[in-house]
């Protein structure tokens, strides 16, 4: 590499022991301001090992510690808005937040955004509880896990995660600290992610540009933004989940000139015409785009080349048999929210959005994982592979905690399938006269409900559920 790259690791801060080794020590006050840090006391704790695993694998670069005085997504804000201002090349994080408000995570995602785009790698660690973390999670960040030491590789790159993960990593090494040896082995995600890091700093550039490019290819799309959705005919009905946020519906050939749209969602009448999608992504230079089906490669490279961030059925898929193929998928947990099967041949997305307005207006959080390809939408889960509905199912509430779990598909393949008739607690079919009776197709419950619900139906419907829940 022909210049001197600077790191900057952003943790609990590092101890004036270890200053000569720093270009920089500094700290984040709980109102943003940014001074010098100054920590006498000599120690060895997590921002130190950080360190020290991160200058054994890396001797030769410039590194600085950034540490918070109270963690918070305010302050990391903070802290990555300096390395913004600083022009860092690499940013090490062996924290995060689980879970955090969806305010938060929208501020957070806005810079860290910015970072990507300014050319700073960022790398993050998954949290130890195995469940949804940021920044790691987030597609403009590497996020990393540990692995078994076992395993043939130290460090295995993931094209696509649904969880968030690019890397998974081995440490089991020892560094040296005032004269004594400190053994560090695989017990955390925190110490995986220096030797990332160090892979990622000493990459060749064709290497790092590939795993960047890849960082395009979303596997959820961004459901904090506001879209245009483009499509031969504005008047023919909206296939779209209420997750995605459609301000309006245009036409291509009725976009004015000189018209930016930076959120775009692009319909299935155009996912086959190249030249068509070319000229939209060329014209109105969007950040982020919805594809409704899947797309050709040279769409790919377009987006890629124009550094647009973009979601496609495959994208899922790709992620989906990644997830699949490798050590995800849990089994030993306990399913502890409800799972409800929503099977229709009619208006099943209007329920399915009606449910996700109410769900959501009520404070709580849901999940909706389709296990036929016309059920599956942007925004939704996909599990293709009924052998794999349960550990799937158990990996989805883990990692994202969701209040209540949909699941679509059709009654028919409910009724012919154990591994989900086990699964589920309720059973609301569309299109039939309201009526609620035990199935005689396993151990839940079917509800018949109306195709056109209404808030009031919404409210009763609810109470129906919750009170076999709780029996």
């Amino acid at each position: 590499m022909s210049y001197l790259p600077t790191v900057a690791i952003i943790d609990e801060g590092i101890s004036n022991c270890l200053m000569h080794k720093l270009a920089f020590n500094l700290v984040v006050k709980a109102n943003g301001e940014v001074d010098d840090y100054k920590l006498s006391t000599k120690r060895y704790g997590h921002g130190e090992i950080c360190f020290l695993l991160l200058k054994k694998h890396l001797p030769w670069a410039r590194i600085g510690s950034i540490a918070m005085e109270e963690f918070s997504i305010n302050s990391l804000i903070y802290a990555l808005e300096w390395c913004l201002t600083n022009n860092i090349n690499f940013i090490q994080l062996s924290i995060g937040v689980i879970h955090p408000s969806y305010p938060e995570e929208i501020e957070l995602r806005d810079v860290i955004e910015r970072l990507f785009l300014n050319g700073c790698v960022i790398v993050a660690s998954l949290s130890n509880t195995y469940q949804y973390t940021v920044p790691a999670c987030l597609p403009h960040v590497f996020g990393v896990r540990s692995k078994s030491a076992s395993e043939s590789y130290d460090i295995t790159y993931l094209d696509k995660s649904i969880l968030g993960i690019n890397f998974e990593a081995t440490e089991n090494s020892m560094v040296r600290a005032d004269h004594s040896n400190i053994l560090i082995n695989n017990r955390s995600n925190s110490y995986s992610v220096p030797k990332v890091m160090a892979h990622l700093v000493n990459a060749s550039d064709s290497t790092l540009n590939e795993y960047q490019r890849k960082q395009f290819e979303l596997v959820h799309p961004y459901t904090s933004k506001n879209y245009v959705y483009i499509r031969q005919d504005v008047n023919a009905k909206q296939l779209l989940p209420s997750i995605i946020n459609v301000t309006k519906s245009i036409t291509p050939n009725s976009i004015p000139l000189q018209t930016t749209y930076e959120n775009l969602v692009i319909d299935k009448d155009l996912s086959r015409h190249d030249d068509e999608i070319l000229e939209i992504l060329y014209t109105f230079r969007p950040k982020y785009c919805i594809f409704l089906d899947k797309v050709s490669q040279s769409i790919r490279n377009a987006c890629s080349s124009k550094r647009i961030f973009y979601w496609d059925p495959q994208n899922y898929m790709d992620a989906f048999h990644t997830l699949i193929s490798g050590q995800s998928l849990l089994k030993y947990i306990n399913v502890t929210c409800p799972i409800i099967y929503l099977s229709s041949t009619k208006n099943f997305l209007f329920v399915s959005n009606c449910f996700h307005d109410y769900i959501t207006a009520k404070g709580y959080s849901c999940r909706f994982i389709s296990i036929e390809k016309d059920y599956f939408l942007p925004g939704y889960d996909y599990c293709p592979d009924l052998n794999s509905i349960t550990s799937f199912v158990k990996t989805i509430l883990l990692f994202f905690s969701p209040s209540i779990i949909f699941i679509l598909g059709s009654q028919k393949l409910l009724r012919t399938n154990k591994s989900v008739t086990d699964l589920i607690d309720i059973e609301i079919n569309i299109g039939e006269d309201n009526s609620f009776t035990k199935s005689d197709y396993g151990n839940y419950w079917t509800v018949s409900v109306s195709p056109h619900l209404d808030t009031l139906e919404l409210n009763t419907l609810f109470s129906y559920m919750h009170r076999i829940l709780t029996l």
